[in-house]
């Protein structure tokens, strides 16, 4: 599935600068599917957040993951290009491979995040 996506620069001094990319996501289903426009609507809700592509990227494998429990995932996020850089950002869950199992065994989605991340470190 691709989607485009909009979300904002956290380096930006008013945190109204987005960012535009491209969203990529590949999934093998064992009991549960996403519906494209609850995904859509998921993906839209980073549009007023801070977020690095990197960290997005993350966040969106580890919520899908969650709540899907897919077999296989596959999330790459395609930032366009800012100040003449592009950034790409994959991130693969395999639940046959037990160190991804391992951090996603305490992994709960997070509630109090501003943007997709807490701003304070959970300890």
């Amino acid at each position: 599935m691709l989607f485009r996506s909009t979300w904002n620069c956290p380096l930006n001094p008013n945190h109204t600068q987005p960012d535009f990319g491209r969203v990529f996501i590949s999934y093998t289903p064992i009991k549960k599917i996403a519906e494209t426009k609850s995904l859509k609507f998921y993906l839209q809700s980073y549009r007023y957040r801070d977020a690095f592509n990197e960290e997005l990227a993350t966040r969106i494998c580890q919520d899908l993951v969650y709540f899907l429990e897919p077999s296989y995932l596959i999330v790459e996020l395609h930032q366009n290009s800012r100040g003449g850089i592009a950034n790409t950002s994959k991130v693969t869950y395999d639940s046959q491979d037990s160190s991804c199992l391992a951090a996603m065994k305490d992994y709960k989605p997070k509630t109090n995040f501003r943007g997709g991340w807490p701003k304070v470190k959970e300890k």
